[in-house]
């Protein structure tokens, strides 16, 4: 892994005057030291029965039952993510 300069791609440094922030993810706590994050906060991951459920409310029942593949596609996607 190599520091992204975010000023190299176009992302002006967070200060008192822009007011920007900028929000990063990733697994790895030497990543957001690297980074220099002022603050680093840790999410756990969904169960994957939360992680089915989160796709079917993103996805929606249109899409869901567009296609007999998808519920089950979704279950494996779920299972994944861990």
């Amino acid at each position: 892994w190599e520091r992204l300069h975010l000023q190299k791609v176009g992302v002006p440094s967070p200060n008192s005057q822009n007011k920007s922030k900028v929000i990063l993810t990733t697994r790895s706590l030497d990543v957001c030291r690297a980074m220099e994050a002022q603050k680093s906060l840790k999410v756990e991951c969904l169960t994957e029965d939360e992680a089915i459920n989160l796709f079917k409310k993103k996805v929606g029942e249109t899409t869901l039952n567009s296609h007999s593949d998808i519920p089950q596609l979704a279950e494996i996607a779920a299972k994944e993510c861990q």
